[in-house]
């Protein structure tokens, strides 16, 4: 926001490639800076506050398929990390209003949340979400979570955070307790039972790993959770090339479908 010009009106930033390479005025009641306020609309950001204010921005939400899914989702997912840690319940609350009025209708959560990770807090943010949620589920709302997996945090399930076939489902039903749901849509493995190099490591240390069950019995975890009617799709997240295409395999042939892929910075090559 810039100075005030001569005769009333707030300038906005806008403009060619971005803020600050041009300025334009909003009009205030029957005084009008140097255009009108749908100008001022089309070269502020939609997030702009003052152009919020106005109540003159139409926003066109477009949608996709995810991949491997029959899942129909805003091309703008809300993600919820800072809900019960930076932000507040009522915070959360009007977070998720705000975006489903302007249409978006995935929102991402999970069991560790909120950030950063703590033991008396976690849960919380699936909790938010589930009493917001107990209060209205617009149609068409796409709910996303996801499963710790081991090596995290010792206090999730006293340190059960092994990926096998029962930590899925039990993990799947606390989910489905906190956010008030019968069904989750998507439900991802959020770091990996193996070691994966991440965080700007690009060495594999053979030293790290820890076994635990294979790439086939996780997928066969997470395939008897949706025969049992209480997830609809599985994914991955930070997961390295190799370890992506062995599950598409094994979840080929058990689920015959494949994870739905959703990699962090370091594995997203």
């Amino acid at each position: 926001v810039g100075r005030l010009p001569r005769g009333g009106g707030r300038w906005l930033s806008g403009g060619r490639k971005g803020w600050g390479a041009g300025r334009v005025a909003v009009r205030y009641g029957n005084r009008t800076g140097r255009r009108d306020v749908d100008a001022a609309v089309r070269c502020a950001s939609v997030c702009c506050s003052q152009a919020d204010d106005l109540k003159r921005t139409e926003i066109l939400m477009k949608y996709r398929i995810l991949p491997g899914t029959a899942l129909r989702v805003s091309e703008v997912c809300l993600g919820s990390m800072t809900w019960g840690e930076q932000n507040t319940a009522a915070e959360a609350r009007a977070q998720l209003d705000y975006a489903v009025a302007r249409g978006i209708n995935f929102i991402d959560t999970a069991e560790m949340y909120p950030a950063p990770p703590n033991a008396a807090k976690q849960g919380r943010t699936e909790s938010y979400i589930g009493n917001w949620l107990a209060r209205r589920k617009p149609d068409g709302l796409v709910v996303a979570s996801k499963v710790a997996g081991p090596g995290r945090r010792d206090w999730i399930r006293d340190g059960r955070t092994d990926l096998t076939r029962e930590i899925i489902a039990e993990a799947v039903e606390t989910s489905l307790a906190r956010l008030q749901i019968d069904c989750i849509d998507l439900y991802q493995i959020h770091w990996p039972q193996r070691n994966v190099p991440m965080f700007g490591a690009t060495a594999f240390g053979t030293a790290k790993e820890a076994g635990g069950p294979p790439v086939r019995g996780q997928v066969e975890g997470m395939a008897a959770v949706i025969a049992a009617g209480t997830l609809r799709n599985f994914g991955l997240m930070t997961e390295a090339a190799c370890s992506v295409c062995e599950f598409q395999l094994s979840a080929s042939a058990l689920c015959g479908t494949v994870p739905g892929r959703s990699p962090y910075g370091d594995s997203s090559v």
